[in-house]
């Protein structure tokens, strides 16, 4: 079992460096989402609030990828190579970025349109294509196809920087009694660290929809939120 959990805290700081920077891609997607919908010319917000409301989404795209690498712990009941365990990790990662991506990708018209992030009624709904060329069809074609460029060429960027982190597949140094405590104590703070981004804050709630509420104007709460939350709630 320790051999497992050695292997897994490898993985585990693997994909820290490319999630990081894919967390930057999100920030800055949300920030593309600000301009599509122009909510700084209808509401202005003075520049703490704007901090807020990106903080916020943070918290939220920690959530979503803290769910999403969750699966990865599975490794700890399979006697897998670690190559293969390599090798899954990052067709899994790397597929969850393109999933996020086309999800983004889709939700962008409807959040430019409606002010608010699609869920999963209305993507049952509407059909989301049809949406994006009614979209792309309208004025500022060339500021839409720069933001639809952005997302595609970070979620290329993104799968890049999984792939390069795990290119490397050299054996994690096997337990002993010498290192022991220092690896049940880097898998516990792995551990502890997923958990506390899946629950989002210290409290008798996880991070809730109430929690985007930090002005008084709805759409610049919503952009607090991400799409991939958004996807799965039915809560409005």
């Amino acid at each position: 079992m320790l051999d497992n959990i050695t292997e897994q805290n490898q993985l585990f700081s693997k994909f820290l460096r490319p999630v990081a920077i894919i967390l930057v891609f999100m920030s800055l997607q949300r920030g593309l989402y600000e301009v599509v919908a122009g909510l700084n010319a209808q509401v202005p917000l003075p520049l703490g609030q704007h901090i807020e409301i990106y903080l916020m989404g943070l918290r939220f795209d920690l959530l979503v990828w803290s769910f999403a690498i969750s699966p990865l712990f599975l490794f700890l009941l399979t006697k897998l190579q670690f190559k293969l365990r390599n090798q899954m990790s990052q067709i899994y990662l790397s597929f969850v970025w393109l999933a996020f991506s086309l999800i983004n990708l889709l939700n962008l018209p409807y959040f430019a349109l409606n002010q608010k992030h699609l869920n999963w009624p209305e993507w049952q709904i509407l059909n989301a294509l049809e949406v994006f060329t009614l979209w792309l069809s309208g004025p500022q074609v060339f500021l839409k196809t720069l933001v639809i460029v952005f997302i595609l060429l970070s979620c290329a960027l993104g799968i890049f920087e999984i792939r390069q982190s795990f290119l490397s597949s050299e054996l994690p140094i096997p337990p002993t009694s010498q290192n022991r405590k220092k690896i049940l104590l880097q898998f516990t703070v792995f551990l502890l660290v997923i958990a506390f981004c899946a629950r989002g804050k210290v409290g008798s709630h996880h991070l809730r929809r109430e929690d985007s509420q930090v002005t008084s104007s709805l759409p610049w709460n919503e952009l607090a939120l991400n799409a991939q939350w958004s996807f799965t709630k039915d809560d409005r």
